[in-house]
């Protein structure tokens, strides 16, 4: 046996040498792994550390050089900023200047992205955005368990939920009185750079019933707000944000994707909460089965409340799935000069360039936009398809977008047709388009995408640009949020919207 080395204290290979080569053996084998996994650990540490190093390293110079490469781009490419600019009167190139001040003080790329993202809020289109959350405000939104339940109604954000706040109850009507002691008016304007908002036509203002979502109160944690009810009760209640709201009643509302059938009114019902490809069989299986006929049918309503987008192809293949016979409907989308978007925009989306052509209607020639796309899409029927011959009639609401909101130019056809929509504004662009235009900053690395189009089918003016109307608007009212919120079941059922909903109820009146 070894010679052990008598020391102070008495090592591990000392012990080795005692227990014999076996033991030995195993020792060198856990020397090696725990030095291959300390390998591994320490180079994980340099590269953290090489790439906090590097974010730091971005220089000021670089940050100014990255952001005006950002405007210079947006101001481009996106149809929207002149339009809004001159339907708005919202100019979003001058407050992303006002944004650009604001590198004076940043510090690491963290800091700069933060500085982009309000930037590109600024443009105030969900489609014109970073492509991931601002990696400031990661674990923040982790934190973040607020939701108010809000509704602007006639200019004032109104609560639709009965909540339970400082041991009392404020109840689903009271209204907003003040926000961080400032005019609901005067918090919201100062967030174009914090929130993609929606803007009140005949008010002139932006709105936004989520202004407790901006970037500033994630950060913050907390927001304090007044609300003031029907019987002068007033309340100042101070919203930690973290935490979960207290609400009066339970929400019984089910959530679900549906095809149903409502006997009473002959009424073949279709609720679609996003355009979601993977729902297309189900869709597809659920209305083929009224093709037998013995449930007749005398119209349908097609339900996309709150459908904030995904693939057209979803709506598109609904249509396919009713339709008696192929329906036509006109496209035109404007954009920039091509030479702005460049040849693999033309070349991904199969346009040739030869047949874009310069906008020559009166009210969009200042704009020095091209059309891109000047043609009729048809929608053919499905073999499984009902072939129905009757009313359908589309529900929208506020929170429609994208996707959610394109199927909507079906009911834009003609007046008098049998296609109808019945809805309430949301203070956004809507209609068809293209996907976004994805790029990335040189020196940050960030990426971030650019709405390249607009949509102009049957356009006169600059109001129509935005084909935020519906055919037949249901403004909200205090009585149906009161109603709405003492009512004890689900009210996304079909007792609910059959007997106390409006939008429903006019769409089966029609």
């Amino acid at each position: 046996m070894d010679k052990i080395s008598w020391r102070f204290y008495v090592t591990i290979d000392d012990l080795l040498r005692l227990l014999g080569k076996r033991y030995r053996c195993y020792w060198k084998t856990f020397k090696y792994l725990f030095m291959r996994r300390l390998y591994h650990v320490l180079m994980l540490l340099c590269f953290s550390v090489l790439s906090a190093r590097s974010q730091n390293a971005l220089t000021r110079q670089q940050m100014y050089e990255d952001f005006d490469m950002l405007t210079s781009r947006i101001k481009a490419i996106s149809p929207h900023i002149a339009i809004k600019k001159a339907l708005w009167k919202y100019d979003a190139l001058k407050e992303m200047g006002r944004i650009r001040s604001k590198i004076d003080t940043a510090r690491g790329t963290a800091a700069f992205e933060l500085i982009v993202s309000e930037a590109l809020n600024a443009c105030q289109d969900y489609h014109t955005s970073l492509m991931d959350r601002p990696a400031a405000l990661q674990e923040p939104y982790t934190k973040f368990h607020f939701y108010l339940p809000l509704a602007y109604v006639n200019g004032k954000y109104l609560l639709t939920r009965s909540i339970t706040a400082n041991n009392r109850t404020i109840p689903a009507g009271a209204w907003v009185k003040a926000v961080n002691s400032q005019k609901p008016d005067a918090f919201v304007a100062s967030l174009t750079g914090e929130l993609v908002m929606r803007y009140d036509l005949n008010r002139k203002k932006f709105y936004a019933e989520n202004f407790w979502e901006n970037q500033r109160t994630v950060q913050d944690g907390y927001i304090e707000i007044t609300f003031e009810d029907s019987a002068k009760g007033i309340a100042l209640v101070h919203f930690d944000t973290e935490k979960r709201l207290t609400f009066a009643r339970p929400n019984r509302d089910t959530i679900r994707n549906q095809v149903d059938y409502w006997s009473e009114f002959k009424v073949l019902y279709i609720k679609l909460f996003r355009m979601d490809n993977a729902l297309i069989p189900k869709l597809q299986s659920k209305i083929a089965a009224y093709r037998d006929g013995k449930r007749p049918i005398d119209k349908i309503i097609i339900d996309l409340r709150d459908n904030v987008g995904g693939n057209d192809v979803v709506w598109q293949t609904i249509f396919q799935a009713l339709l008696e016979k192929p329906l036509s409907y006109p496209l035109i989308l404007d954009g920039p000069h091509p030479n702005n978007l460049g040849a693999d925009f033309l070349k991904d989306r199969e346009i040739q360039k030869d047949s874009v052509i310069s906008e020559r209607r009166p009210f969009l020639r200042k704009f020095d936009f091209y059309q891109y796309t000047q043609h009729s899409s048809v929608l053919v029927p499905s073999d499984s398809s009902i072939r129905f011959k009757g009313k359908i009639v589309m529900i929208g609401n506020e929170n429609i977008y994208s996707a959610g909101a394109s199927a909507f130019v079906i009911s834009h056809l003609a007046m008098g047709d049998r296609f109808y929509s019945v809805g309430r504004p949301t203070g956004r662009f809507l209609g068809v388009g293209y996907s976004p235009v994805i790029f990335k900053l040189p020196h940050s690395g960030i990426h971030y995408r650019i709405e390249p189009v607009v949509d102009a089918t049957l356009s006169t003016g600059l109001v129509d640009l935005m084909h935020d109307r519906f055919e037949f608007d249901v403004p909200y009212t205090l009585e149906e949020i009161i109603r709405r919120d003492a009512f004890e079941g689900n009210t996304l059922g079909a007792n609910y919207l059959i007997h106390f909903d409006p939008l429903t109820k006019k769409a089966l009146d029609l």
